[in-house]
């Protein structure tokens, strides 16, 4: 028990460590990135006690990837207004858990064993630690962003343990409580742990199934089979009842209806993801060796009724639906291959089981094996090869078109929603702002944003449309906008709030820029859009001077502001080209 927490400590502070470069890195960030954002407000809204609700009084939408993140961050919310800092802390500690859960695992097969307190862990748990936290794709992600994807990596990687190292012949009480837990926490954690669910559940029925026959397979896994279709059925019908839809709303806003285009766009995900950096394209290569080596050895043990078989060469099917996952879904927009990095750990494993060859139970047959292999050798070559084929991407890192830009947006749009709820504190009712993005602004604004990308609404969300075009941006119809028509339409953040020309071309060149024009379909070129909406100047005075609001407001709410003295408004004539 000790030498666990001490374990459990020491990787902690390697996480922590990698962690806060990658802070360093991106500038400091304060509030992770802006979808992040998006589940606090669904958090704070739910601690207020205005239910899982976007729009305080609207509708009940399920604009979260993670229901079960989506509770953390209420959990916080309740104890502390600003929850940034503890959930990094927690997402750092969730880490360091499944990383000292896989290293027990490697320890295992290398049948290492601690000889005085000093041991701590064998040498090879420490290089797999390093590799894995050297990524900054991998830490970035799984800390920085503050997004669920930390807590969906570690559910990944505590469950393979779990279906790897439990003795097939006999499983164990704790081994069926803990794998029925970790089943429920998935199916709460992410909407994709419904196929997840069934392949761990596959892999015990498998590895019993090898070892004892497919009578006492089904029995094994007959009850998690049941706990999986009652927890689903529960979890669907309560979203059926609270949302009036099976799946999250950002299903339906995201990934496009057709197949083709799906795998066209996920196969260039892949393909991207394998050219990201050395060590990943590595480790791909193991895979492959491991993949087709450890297929051959379980159909040798079926056909040859060869017992036991041992778990680690059922990796290579959980490996290989995290690389299927994300293609079926037709990847995602944003940098750094967010939808791979929880399964990343488990891909150095798996390189791990090829490179190092477990000792005494080699999948190659008859070769040397990882214990005698000087260990004072290997590491040191191998924090030398973490080194130098990591440095180019942690310098990359802090590169504006990486994800600094993601963090920025999280900020910016916080100071528009409080610029915007201190702009109109004078009007009878708050308007409502239509924009791309929909975290930070909604956090501090008063009154309702329409997320225009269909995330946080249904009637976006289930517009009709292919889904196609800029990826995980393409829900928006003209249809949808004129049924929700925004009082306020935001497409980009201006810096500036003041009342001089140059805050009319930045907004200008803000509405003719090639991504807001492709993400909103050039609405501003519709006959329709233009008899709704006047672009204008409104300005506004008080003790500390002048602001003015510059943007497309609709002709119900500027007819509501005739007569209110706080606000004089004027009529702009709208160019395509901003210095028209």
């Amino acid at each position: 028990m000790k030498n666990s927490i001490v374990r459990f400590v020491c990787i902690s502070i390697v996480a922590a460590t990698f962690a806060g470069v990658a802070l360093h890195q991106l500038g400091y960030p304060q509030y992770g990135i802006d979808d992040a954002n998006i589940f606090f407000v669904y958090a704070k809204n739910l601690i207020d006690g205005h239910g899982i609700v976007y729009n305080i009084g609207g509708e009940r939408v399920e604009g979260v990837t993670s229901l079960l993140w989506m509770l953390i961050c209420a959990g916080v919310f309740a104890l502390a207004s600003s929850p940034e800092t503890a959930l990094f802390i927690f997402n750092v500690i969730v880490l360091a858990l499944s990383l000292t859960c896989v290293t027990y695992y490697l320890d295992g097969l290398f049948n290492w064993k601690s000889r005085s307190s000093l041991d701590i862990m064998s040498s090879y748990s420490l290089l797999y630690v390093l590799l894995v936290c050297s990524s900054p794709d991998y830490m970035t992600w799984m800390t920085v962003t503050l997004m669920d994807t930390g807590l969906w990596g570690a559910l990944l990687s505590i469950n393979t343990v779990m279906v790897l190292r439990f003795n097939p012949q006999t499983p164990s009480k704790s081994f069926t409580r803990g794998f029925f837990a970790g089943n429920v926490l998935m199916l709460l954690a992410r909407p994709e742990a419904m196929l997840w669910s069934i392949v761990f559940i596959a892999v015990v029925w498998g590895r019993v199934c090898v070892a004892s026959g497919p009578s006492k397979a089904t029995r094994t896994a007959l009850p998690f089979a049941a706990g999986y279709c009652g927890v689903l059925s529960a979890l669907t019908l309560f979203r059926l009842v609270y949302f009036n839809y099976p799946l999250p709303n950002t299903y339906y806003a995201k990934v496009s209806p057709s197949l083709s285009y799906n795998l066209t766009q996920g196969l260039l995900y892949v393909r991207d993801y394998c050219m990201s950096s050395v060590l990943v394209l590595m480790c791909i290569a193991c895979f492959v060796l491991f993949f087709g080596i450890a297929c051959v050895t379980i159909l040798k043990a079926v056909i040859k009724a060869q017992r036991p078989l041992l778990g680690y060469h059922f990796l290579v099917f959980i490996v290989f639906t995290g690389l299927c996952v994300p293609v079926l879904t037709g990847g995602d927009h944003f940098e750094l291959f967010r939808f791979y990095q929880p399964v990343f750990p488990l891909l150095v494993l798996s390189a791990f089981v090829v490179c190092a060859y477990p000792a005494g139970t080699s999948i190659f047959g008859k070769c040397v094996t990882a214990s005698r292999m000087p260990g004072k050798i290997i590491i040191p070559l191998a924090l030398l090869f973490v080194v130098l084929g990591q440095a180019y991407c942690w310098t990359g890192l802090s590169a504006p078109d990486c994800m600094k830009n993601e963090f920025q947006h999280a900020r910016k749009w916080r100071d528009m929603g409080s610029f915007l709820s201190g702009f109109w504190e004078n009007v009878q009712s708050y308007p409502s702002a239509g924009c791309i993005l929909a975290g930070g602004v909604q956090l501090k604004y008063r009154g309702d944003i329409i997320d225009l990308m269909g995330l946080n609404n249904t009637t976006m969300a289930h517009a009709d449309g292919m889904r196609e075009g800029i990826k995980n941006h393409a829900a928006f119809e003209r249809a949808g906008f004129y049924e929700l028509q925004p009082d306020l339409v935001l497409p980009y953040y201006i810096p500036e709030f003041d009342c001089d020309t140059h805050t009319i071309a930045l907004y200008m060149s803000s509405v003719s820029n090639v991504w807001v024009q492709m993400a909103l379909k050039n609405i501003w070129d519709d006959a329709e859009f233009r008899k709704r909406y006047d672009f204008v100047k409104i300005a506004r005075s008080d003790a500390s001077g002048e602001q003015c609001f510059y943007g497309f407001i609709s002709k119900p709410f500027l007819e509501s502001l005739q007569g209110n003295a706080s606000y004089a408004v004027t009529f702009l004539q709208y160019y395509d080209d901003p210095k028209g």
